[in-house]
């Protein structure tokens, strides 16, 4: 979405500051105690953008806002999912795989997700190219670590829905101030005029090395999981960070969010500002995409399961800084094959995301 990245990041940064300091005033002294003794607390903007991985474009994966809080809060939130969360893991049996795991951290997510085609200013449907979509959703994410077998268990559950329309009026507002091409197809997106949806995902991360070299760490670990909902498939990941804990979920990839990130930045050492870096690859068996072949509900542009390429490849690199005050920013570029088999949707696509975090 060419431009609104800064925009929203600006609005969601001030109106989350503000809830987080309007909730830390308001907390009593049973809560305040908990709280202390909570050091996962955080909230965090992230802004995605295909304009962020300097390519001029403004299609695909193009926009996205997701605003994140970590530790007690996301719990006790009222959007919380975690009871639900709860309840599916037992029913999965994905509680008893976990067995004597400790909980390490949890979270809560809410964003809005964007997708368009190559020509915003087409009226018509385009049969052979990405379909509009958006889904605006609220998501719970919890981790557990078994340091004995070196592993850690990550299970994610996002409500959402489709549709909705939101996204036309907020891409168009504002494309018209930067006077960039308004979108003109949403009428034809996927699942017009709102419809619920879900994902569930799972994720088991094991320790293949780490070390530390002249005051940094440096860590190796492999993943494995699925998920099932908006997205249905199984994934092989693997990734490499510096300076910060191993088990800690890497930000949402070729998932489009709904599997929240757990595990601050590194913290501050001798009052210098602290450094990430991380990289990844992740290897996706998709079955299913609603992005791309709705849902339910009538869409006039979809594609069938044998007109996308099963086989995915999602490839990321990026960098976090954390300055005095628990403030830390990441920027992240992020690349995905291509999904679509046919026609003028068929490309790989690039994205960027801009995160702005504080601890509390």
């Amino acid at each position: 979405m060419r431009h609104p990245g800064w925009a929203i990041a600006v609005l969601m940064s001030v109106f989350v500051g503000a809830g987080a300091a309007a909730q830390t005033e308001s907390r009593d002294t049973a809560t305040r105690f908990a709280a202390d003794d909570d050091d996962q607390r955080r909230w965090s903007v992230h802004v995605d953008d295909d304009l962020f991985s300097f390519a001029n474009r403004d299609r695909d994966y193009t926009g996205g806002v997701t605003f994140g809080l970590t530790g007690n809060r996301a719990q006790n939130h009222p959007l919380s999912l975690t009871g639900a969360l709860e309840r599916v893991d037992r029913a999965t049996r994905f509680a008893a795989w976990r067995g004597d795991a400790a909980l390490e951290g949890e979270a809560l997510e809410v964003g809005l997700l964007l997708f368009t085609p190559r020509d915003l200013a087409a009226t018509q449907p385009l049969p052979d190219d990405r379909p509009y979509a958006n889904l605006l959703y609220a998501a719970s994410s919890v981790v557990a670590l078994d340091e004995e077998r070196g592993a850690a268990f990550q299970s994610s559950l996002s409500i959402g829905v489709l549709g909705l329309p939101v996204a036309e009026a907020l891409q168009r507002a504002v494309h018209e101030v930067f006077g960039n091409t308004e979108p003109h197809g949403y009428s034809h997106q996927i699942s017009a005029g709102g419809e619920p949806t879900f994902l569930y995902s799972v994720s088991r991360y094991t320790l293949l090395g780490q070390r530390s070299y002249r005051s940094h760490s440096y860590s190796l670990r492999f993943g494995s999981g699925a998920s099932v909902g908006y997205l249905t498939e199984a994934n092989l990941e693997i990734v490499a960070r510096s300076d910060a804990p191993w088990w800690s979920t890497a930000a949402a990839t070729a998932d489009y969010a709904g599997h929240p990130a757990i595990g601050g930045p590194p913290r501050l050492a001798h009052g210098r500002p602290g450094f990430q870096l991380e990289a990844g690859a992740k290897l996706h068996a998709r079955l299913y995409n609603a992005f791309l072949e709705g849902q339910f509900r009538h869409s006039d542009v979809v594609y069938s399961s044998h007109e996308l390429e099963p086989l995915l490849v999602d490839l990321w690199i990026g960098a976090t800084t954390v300055l005095p005050r628990g403030i830390s920013i990441s920027y992240t570029v992020r690349h995905q094959t291509e999904e679509i088999g046919r026609g003028s949707g068929a490309r790989s696509f690039a994205w960027g995301s801009i995160g702005i975090a504080q601890s509390f």
